[in-house]
């Protein structure tokens, strides 16, 4: 069996500074959500709009922690959490063509509540990664929902 390891770091997730017009949006949508919810008397939703709103407008700003990335012969991991080859169903490596060098690792798993995982693999070599993950798994080709493309856009 051919070894293969790869171990490279990445940010959590891309950080985009918020200018206050982003929270006052925030915050203005929030407050309309509410008062509709309200006049419609569904007060739990109003408390669960609320409350969502504000963990968010807290959490906005919390710059990103440096994760450790790994392709072993048992899995990939990304920092403490091991996805074993046999919990993914296939890979695919997005390539940046921007020259920014942030390509992604998508892979398919068979968990319930997170059934595709983006990774981070910037400045890695798109070839090296697909040499050692295609010895484990199947490559098909994937794309981020549009729901994360426009959340990711929008700064979320």
């Amino acid at each position: 069996m051919e070894k293969m390891h790869l171990t490279w770091h990445a940010l959590e997730f891309e950080h985009k500074e918020k200018t206050p017009d982003w929270f006052w949006a925030v915050g203005l949508i929030a407050v309309c959500i509410i008062a509709t919810t309200i006049f419609f008397q569904n007060y739990f939703f109003a408390v669960f709009i609320f409350l969502s709103t504000t963990i968010l407008l807290y959490k906005a700003n919390h710059l990103p922690k440096i994760i450790t990335c790994k392709i072993t012969n048992r899995g990939i991991s990304i920092g403490d959490y091991l996805f074993p080859y046999s919990t993914i169903d296939a890979f695919w490596i997005n390539v940046d063509h921007s020259g920014l060098e942030k390509h992604q690792i998508l892979i398919r798993s068979q968990k319930t509540f997170s059934p595709l995982i983006t990774i981070p693999a910037d400045n890695q070599d798109p070839e090296e990664l697909h040499k050692i993950l295609s010895l484990k798994l199947e490559e098909e080709k994937m794309e981020e929902s549009p729901f994360v493309k426009i959340m990711t856009h929008l700064g979320f």
